[in-house]
């Protein structure tokens, strides 16, 4: 009766040195046969002929380890091991090229270490031995050839499709402060490395196979890798044990845990946008210039004017700076108030100054005698209507009327009224009395 057992756990006593493995040359080892939870035999047939074995875990060192021949019977005690060879010779009907310990790495790790039950130690054994030359015929018991043929399905779909990086690995983003982007993971494997949720100024979050990354105001540019951590029970040096006279088992990992890494660029410099309106209507106003200036300097650092939506974007602008932004022409029908504003700028930070600019006031006004015509006679009323456009409405307006000698240019009198704009049109009048000595003079 052939006896053969599922791999646990082996310590090998491979030295880890800041993540580096170094490569174990020999190790000793105790082997021993370990009751399964599973009741049944496993028949099979390869080179060497048909034979069947009862269910049982195999261990070394308290770690499971898997059987490389078939037909040899594993005796309990001590063992020799030491790691695989490119080409390991186990015998005339066994050899283990570097694809195939890869293969069996990869199988033992999805088959068993991912979740080490009894049932699935037995059956990733007959995929090891499937996967040297041997094959299983028959389950008995607990276990099933249905299930195992299930079961193989799913791990091998998991080898063939196994990624130590994921799909994204190696790419370069650039990211500007406050900006998010997520990867999308194709291989699956983000999801089974750490991810810090800050590290170098940008925040990360993973959601199943998807890695959003935002930059902060402190985000640095480099090369940012995650990993999975390290486990003995699943990474290092696979080893091949062997003892006179017993079975050959070998206890199999993968070289090292996945890994990915990014490269990330923050754009700090920022703009500022600035925006200009009328106070007549909020229509926006063309044609106005602006001037950017370094606050700390005093130096101009460029000047622009107004597009045809009111607005200019001074960009590329260094982030922690103070920066004054001042009208410097104003656009025809409108006052220049002389107004400037200040900002600090912050790491990517998209800024809006709002200005607004009061339109100069349309007057027209016509005077003549109260009888009609420009001449006035003794006695005679002079009446002055002012017609105003361009009004801002609740605005309070003062209009100052004055009467006069046109061929002298001398005054007369002179009258003032106030209102509040309810509208952008407002219409006044004003009325002298001309004196008697003002008669047939032209007003």
């Amino acid at each position: 009766m052939k006896i053969f057992k599922w791999l646990a756990t082996l310590f090998t006593g491979m030295a880890i040195l800041l993540g580096v493995t170094t490569p174990v040359h020999a190790v000793n080892g105790t082997l021993t046969l370990n009751p399964s939870s599973e009741s049944g035999e496993m028949r099979f047939s390869g080179p060497s002929g048909n034979t069947w074995e009862q269910y049982m875990v195999l261990r070394v060192n308290g770690e499971a380890v898997f059987c490389l021949e078939p037909a040899v019977e594993a005796i309990a005690g001590a063992y020799v091991g030491r790691e695989f060879n490119a080409n390991e010779y186990v015998n005339a009907n066994v050899q283990i090229s570097r694809d195939t310990l890869n293969r069996l790495n990869h199988i033992t790790y999805f088959g068993y270490k991912q979740n080490p039950t009894d049932k699935n130690y037995s059956y990733t054994q007959a995929l090891v031995w499937e996967t040297t030359g041997a094959r299983a015929t028959s389950f008995s018991g607990t276990l099933s050839m249905g299930e195992y043929q299930s079961w193989k399905a799913n791990v091998l779909n998991k080898v063939n499709n196994f990624k130590n990086n994921a799909s994204f690995d190696g790419q370069s983003h650039t990211l500007k402060v406050g900006e998010s982007i997520t990867l999308t993971d194709n291989y699956n494997v983000i999801q089974n490395l750490f991810v810090p949720a800050e590290n170098g100024g940008y925040k990360f979050v993973r959601n199943g196979n998807q890695l959003t990354i935002t930059a902060t105001p402190n985000a640095a540019d480099g090369r940012f890798t995650f990993s999975q951590f390290r486990d003995n029970r699943i990474h290092g040096a696979s080893i091949i044990f062997r003892k006179a006279g017993s079975q050959t088992v070998g206890s199999f990992k993968l070289s090292d845990p996945q890994s990915t890494f990014v490269n990330l660029t923050a754009i700090k410099n920022g703009i500022i946008r600035i925006h200009k309106t009328s106070e007549l209507d909020g229509s926006a106003i063309e044609g106005v210039e602006f001037a950017i200036v370094n606050k700390a300097t005093g130096r101009e650092l460029s000047r622009q004017k107004t597009d045809k939506s009111g607005v200019i974007i001074f960009r590329d602008l260094p982030a922690n700076v103070d920066y004054i932004v001042k009208e410097t022409k104003v656009a025809n029908g409108y006052l220049n108030k002389r107004v400037s504003k200040e900002h600090r700028l912050q790491p990517g930070q998209e800024f809006t100054m709002t200005f607004t600019n009061e339109p100069t006031t349309a007057i027209t006004s016509q005077a003549t005698a109260e009888q009609g015509g420009k001449a006035v006679y003794a006695h005679e009323n002079q009446i002055e209507k002012v017609n105003l456009d361009r009004l801002i409405k609740g605005r309070d307006y003062k209009v100052v009327s004055t009467q006069y000698d046109k061929a002298t240019g001398k005054a007369f009198s002179h009258q003032e009224k106030t209102f509040r704009a309810v509208d952008r049109k407002h219409t006044l009048s004003f009325t002298y009395k001309a004196p008697s000595d003002f008669a047939g003079t032209l007003v």
